[in-house]
């Protein structure tokens, strides 16, 4: 008796079985990868302006990114500590502070800080002119933590809530970024006050972006994702 298949027999046999097997590599060979998780400040335009610009650099080297949005000083200390991947934006000193952040060296942003106030008309020119006041800040603005150390000094979790105690005469004068102040000051709430900046920027610089030394390999692939992604 005649046992042998015939030939398209076979040949269908031999395509179920390299089916088969082909399934179970693609399936040991790509694993899924995990995304990637950048902090960043909370209820912040500058960071928020920037976002999108490091979301294009990651999936430009095949990653895919997810924000974990924090108050502003708790987003390098959260990012330092290594239990996510990076921070999405600070001053390249804060490095000095911050061993474990490694600093991307591509400028997400030109910033300015600036003074403000309602009822102080002095023409500030620089930090030192805030001595003789009572000074309001946020709390994770390194600039402004190191330009007003020594002061009298009194920090806060975000934009409204500085802005909010300016109003109501808790403090004199209050450091922050240009944009945020302004964004916050076109709200409601603030828009009759009579909040303005004075005098010049206290402060200029960039924000570059961090990853935790633990991601030391990104730290020259992003900055060509950035330069490649942000002609």
């Amino acid at each position: 008796m005649d046992m042998t298949l015939p030939a398209k027999t076979k040949w269908a046999i031999l395509l179920g079985i390299f089916l088969f097997i082909s399934s179970f590599i693609g399936k040991t060979t790509l694993p899924k990868r995990n995304p990637m998780i950048i902090s960043l400040c909370r209820l912040h335009a500058s960071h928020s302006l920037v976002a999108s610009k490091v979301k294009r650099a990651y999936q430009y080297l095949g990653y895919e990114i997810e924000f974990q949005y924090l108050p502003c000083g708790r987003s390098l200390f959260v990012a330092n500590s290594g239990t996510i991947d990076g921070e999405m934006g600070r001053i390249k000193t804060a490095v000095h502070k911050f061993k474990n952040l490694l600093v991307v060296d591509y400028p997400l942003l030109e910033f300015k800080g600036v003074v403000f106030s309602h009822k102080i008309k002095s023409d500030v020119k620089s930090f030192k002119d805030l001595a003789p006041f009572r000074i309001g800040i946020i709390r994770g603005e390194l600039y402004a933590e190191i330009g007003t150390q020594g002061m009298n000094v009194f920090p806060f979790g975000n934009y409204q809530q500085l802005l909010q105690k300016l109003k109501e005469n808790e403090v004199d004068v209050a450091v922050g970024i240009h944009e945020n102040f302004m964004r916050e000051k076109k709200r409601v709430i603030f828009s009759e006050s009579q909040i303005n900046i004075i005098g010049k920027p206290v402060y200029e610089s960039q924000l570059y972006h961090l990853v935790h030394k633990k991601n030391r390999d990104l730290v020259p692939r992003l900055k060509t994702a950035f330069e490649a992604t942000n002609p």
